[in-house]
């Protein structure tokens, strides 16, 4: 680990790789998107898992897909500082803490429209909430050819993820 691709649309991907959290979709929108845009489109999938070979034989079909591995949380801040774009392919979530960090950071998320994920990511501001593949796809190839978030989006995600609010939320939780 360490530098992502310069000069590319780094999209940062993080998570387990396993059923639930839509990793044959994630090897799906890659199939799908590198033919007209490997040239300009890095993917960095951080995580392990028992799917680990499905990525890993994307690795070999594309030079563009890099395999991080596990990362730990310092740095994935550092992955998520140097990314474009984080998607999450999960199919059911509880609390998406990889969405959460990636906001946190001021990067604009694309996942699908379900609980945990449509509950943070307010739709064209912040990122989108995509309901099937086709949808997904066309986001990705949206934001890759400039199709920008509003400016507003990065002060609207540091608004939105007020530690002082968390930490005091969390502690009267514990309280």
């Amino acid at each position: 680990s360490g530098q992502l691709a310069e000069g590319r649309f780094n999209l940062i991907w993080a998570g387990r790789l396993v059923e639930q959290k839509g990793v044959r979709d994630l090897v799906q929108l890659i199939d799908r998107l590198n033919p007209g845009h490997a040239d300009r489109l890095s993917w960095n999938i951080c995580g392990d898992g028992e799917l680990r070979p499905l990525l890993a034989a994307c690795t070999e079909r594309w030079s563009n897909v890099a395999l991080w591995g596990h990362v730990n949380n310092q740095q994935m801040a550092s992955v998520y500082r140097q990314g474009n774009l984080f998607i999450s392919t999960s199919k059911w979530e509880g609390y998406p803490y990889n969405v959460l960090e990636a906001q946190a950071l001021g990067l604009p998320v694309v996942a699908y429209d379900i609980p945990g994920c449509n509950d943070m990511i307010e739709n064209g501001i912040n990122g989108f909430v995509v309901k099937d593949l086709n949808e997904f796809a066309d986001k990705i190839t949206g934001l890759l050819q400039g199709n920008q978030l509003p400016p507003e989006a990065a002060t609207y995600l540091r608004a939105k993820i007020d530690r002082n609010k968390i930490y005091a939320a969390l502690l009267a939780l514990f309280e």
